[in-house]
């Protein structure tokens, strides 16, 4: 019924400078494949009431245990063209782009 988009930290060569567990916004965008505006957008939010399972470095596998997301990002109804000018959905295709990374910077 729904499209579901989740972030995913992973392990990276500089985990060791950065501060965890990871706070802060991260801003996604389903792209409007018609022309450059009315992306659908959400931002997911990294904060201290994040399970440490979604937010902790990651040190044992590739990436976190679990996502951190909607689970109803966007209907399918609404992939296809709703309104004039606005189709998210081309040719079998989604297009997603992370718009920004705010950290919030507690040190």
């Amino acid at each position: 019924t729904h499209v579901s988009v989740f972030i995913y930290l992973m392990k990276g060569e500089n985990d060791a400078k950065l501060n965890w567990p990871f706070r802060g916004t991260v801003v996604v965008s389903l792209l409007n494949q018609l022309q450059n505006d009315n992306h659908h957008t959400y931002k997911i939010v990294f904060n201290k009431v994040t399970p440490i399972e979604s937010s902790g470095r990651v040190t044992k596998a590739n990436r976190a245990k679990s996502g951190r997301g909607p689970g109803n990002f966007i209907s399918n109804k609404a992939l296809i063209k709703t309104k004039e000018g606005t189709s998210y959905l081309q040719e079998d295709c989604l297009y997603f782009r992370i718009d920004s990374i705010l950290l919030k910077q507690d040190w």
